[in-house]
C-alpha cells in the first residue's frame, strides 16, 4: 500500500486533536446539532470528514450536504 506506517501514538495524537473541540452543525433545515467527536459523527452519517473540516475551518462556504459547522471551542 502506498503512503507510511502511522504509529498508533501519533495516530491516537491525530484522532484526539480532531475529537478535542465541539463542532456546532447547522443544517439549512435549521436543525442545528452539538458534536464533540467530528470523525465520528461523519462516519455517523457517512459525511467526508475533510470536506466537513473544510467547511468548519472555513475554507469552503457552501454547505456540504446541507450543512455547515464552526468550532465552539477551539484548543490551542
Amino acid at each position: 500500500s502506498m503512503g507510511h506506517l502511522v504509529s498508533e501514538k501519533t495516530r491516537r495524537k491525530i484522532a484526539n486533536t480532531l475529537c478535542k473541540n465541539s463542532y456546532l452543525m447547522k443544517h439549512i433545515s435549521g436543525e442545528e446539532v452539538f458534536v464533540h467527536n467530528l470523525a465520528k459523527w461523519c462516519r455517523d452519517n457517512n459525511f467526508h470528514q475533510g470536506r466537513v473540516m473544510d467547511r468548519v475551518a472555513g475554507k469552503v462556504k457552501k454547505p456540504y450536504k446541507g450543512w455547515i459547522g464552526q468550532v465552539l471551542n477551539p484548543v490551542v
